[in-house]
């Protein structure tokens, strides 16, 4: 649910509209990289532990770019 709330965030942002969800973490931080290229971004992630909680990959360091 996390996933799909945080696509049509970053979807909206950045096209003007939700088209569907990103597969997984890795996938959704890859689309924003693509999107910012040489542009500097501040993206704020307020309770990071809860979200990583069930998918602790997210903190590995391998999906944050």
């Amino acid at each position: 649910m996390n996933l799909l709330n945080f696509s049509e965030m970053v979807q909206t942002f950045f096209e003007g509209s939700f088209i569907s969800s990103f597969q997984n973490w890795e996938a959704a931080f890859e689309y924003i990289t693509g999107k910012i290229s040489d542009e500097k971004l501040v993206l704020i992630i307020d309770e990071l532990p809860f979200l990583a909680e069930p998918n602790p990959s997210m903190t590995s360091g391998g999906v944050f770019l």
